[in-house]
């Protein structure tokens, strides 16, 4: 080949690689394109090859099944063997072949948004989407990430059985295509190299609030990924518990490594479920703030419960951030170790996460002891200095206060490069600069491993929740352009290239 057919070969590649490299399946983008390239990779199934990432938001609002129409696509005969063919492959058999098969020719979809107050509701606006994602990933075999939304319904009957009475569940395709290959991928070809999804926890009902954080069954979208062999990194945002979603996970079970949940509002028991539920984490991210609350409350934190579940993680942890201070009235207020460890016992603590068996947690985490310096992998570090002075000095096997002065830099972990403290303020409180300036002047001797520490010259915030949306509307964080959702397609264009 001549060395100008190689630079047109090249970029014919290049240009096809662009067009199919994402794909944003929902109501709002409209189905076509989606349609479109679902049938021009089952035409040449090597395009299938460059599909990275699949953004898919179709999520039950009702709990409505899917009603037929007639009113369909008018295919050639050959491609409509190409589509029946692909449904079968994905798991799509018998009577749902034809239900699936009903949804991939639709030529438009409803809104989603007002499904729920229609008597007879059009729910194409879910299904179709999640029919279409969930062939477009049964053809990508090289698939590396994902955006959605929670693709199945809230509704309480899926966990409780005993609340359901005589109404079926509802198969939403999507969610069927992740629950089987989740629990069995061995021997499917698709999403054996996804690594990275993003859960988008958007206020999409009409009597939804965007100011405020919102309830989503995380734990149950975490089952639909967490057994897939090449799953690293899960991220989502805005995040409020759920008291209809799954209650627990299974202990040291999960394969997510890298998890971010930011703008949240949730307690230290839940984060210790999904921190408990990992093999082996290496990095945690957690903060709150940029939304009001519904009651103007919020979950009660305990640092302890916090630390002794990610001490499970010592070894493998490489980075934590964790911006909640604003949330533990005890750090805020400067209270003395006895008041600390009194409040971090009455709440979010052992009894609260054993009632009903709703949260158990391991009896190991609950006994053991340990403090910051037990983090040997530990290279990355971003904390308010009220919690970091506490995991400095640690956490017990039984309750009590050890009484110890104990000098942040004598419990820096040996591998710590950086170091971010929040709420920091030089004269504000006597003891803080005693530890920061220690720990300023062991940086400047350079014998140690830690480099780079931010938050002592400026002041850098914590994060707080918006008491008055109404009068606070600056406060209220943007998601557009964040940093949770976006890193997903840099990431797969860096990849890709």
């Amino acid at each position: 080949m001549s060395l100008q057919s190689r630079a047109l070969h090249s970029l014919c590649d290049m240009k096809t690689r662009e067009k199919y490299h994402q794909v944003r399946i929902s109501h709002a983008d409209g189905i076509d394109h989606a349609f479109d390239m679902l049938m021009e990779i089952l035409k040449r199934p090597s395009l299938g090859q460059y599909v990275r990432h699949i953004d898919c938001r179709a999520h039950p609002l009702a709990y409505k099944d899917y009603v037929e129409s007639k009113n369909i696509r008018q295919i050639k005969d050959e491609h409509m063997q190409l589509l029946e063919n692909a449904t079968r492959r994905a798991g799509f058999t018998g009577s749902q072949e034809g239900r699936i098969m009903n949804m991939l020719l639709q030529e438009t979809t409803s809104d989603p948004v007002y499904i729920p107050y229609r008597d007879k509701p059009d729910t194409s606006g879910v299904f179709v989407p999640q029919a279409l994602a969930a062939l477009l990933i049964s053809v990508s075999p090289n698939l590396d990430s994902m955006t959605l939304t929670l693709p199945f319904s809230g509704w309480s009957g899926l966990y409780w059985p005993e609340l359901r009475g005589d109404i079926e569940l509802i198969k939403f395709p999507l969610e069927q295509l992740l629950r089987e290959t989740n629990a069995d991928p061995n021997d499917k070809p698709w999403l054996q190299n996804l690594r990275k999804i993003y859960i988008v926890n958007e206020a999409n009902g009409v009597w939804d609030d965007e100011r405020f954080y919102h309830r989503m069954d995380f734990f149950g979208a975490l089952t639909l990924f967490d057994r897939l062999p090449s799953i690293e990194s899960v991220g989502t945002d805005l995040l409020e518990w759920d008291d209809n979603g799954k209650q627990s996970l299974e202990l040291v079970s999960s394969s997510f490594s890298d998890i971010s949940i930011n703008h949240a509002s949730l307690s230290g028991l839940h984060l210790a479920q999904v921190i408990c539920s990992c093999k082996a984490l290496r990095k945690f991210q957690f903060s709150i703030g940029g939304r009001a609350t519904r009651d103007g409350g919020y979950p009660g934190f305990s640092a302890k419960t916090f630390i002794k579940a990610i001490l499970t993680h010592k070894e493998t942890l490489e980075v934590l951030d964790m911006d909640i201070d604003s949330h533990i009235v005890g750090f805020t207020t400067g209270a003395d170790e006895e008041s600390l460890e009194y409040d971090f016992e009455m709440y979010d603590n052992r009894a609260e996460g054993e009632e009903d068996n709703a949260m158990p947690l391991p009896e190991a985490m609950w006994t053991q002891a340990g403090s910051l310096n037990d983090f040997r992998s530990l290279k990355r570090l971003s904390m308010g200095v009220g919690f970091l002075l506490y995991f400095a000095k640690g956490v017990m096997s039984v309750k009590g206060v050890s009484g110890e002065k104990v000098m942040l830099v004598d419990r820096l972990p040996e591998n710590l490069e950086y170091l971010c403290i929040r709420g920091y303020e030089k004269g504000a409180n006597p003891e803080h600069d005693n530890q920061i300036d220690a720990l300023m002047e062991l940086v400047q001797m350079g014998s140690s491993k830690l480099k780079q520490v931010e938050g002592v010259d400026q002041l850098i915030p914590h994060g707080e929740d918006v008491d008055n949306p109404d009068n606070n509307p600056h406060l209220l964080w943007d998601p557009e352009g964040s940093r949770s959702e976006s890193d997903l397609d840099e990431s797969e264009t860096e990849d890709s290239g």
